[in-house]
C-alpha cells in the first residue's frame, strides 16, 4: 500500500514541476516515478540484506 501511495505521489509532483517548469508531463512523470521505485527497490533490497526490513 504504501508503495502505492508513493508513486502517486511521485507522479503527481512530476506532472506539477513540468507544468510550472513548462516541460512535457510525460518525461517528467515517467523519470520521477521510475527514478524513486528504484530507489525503493535498492533500499528494500539493502534493508532485506541485513535483516532491518
Amino acid at each position: 500500500m504504501t508503495f502505492i501511495v508513493v508513486v502517486i505521489a511521485l507522479a503527481a509532483t512530476g506532472f506539477l514541476s513540468a507544468r510550472l517548469g513548462g516541460a512535457r508531463p510525460a518525461r517528467a512523470v515517467l523519470r520521477l516515478v521510475l527514478g524513486g521505485a528504484l530507489a525503493m527497490a535498492v533500499t528494500f533490497t539493502v534493508g532485506a540484506l541485513i535483516g532491518r526490513t
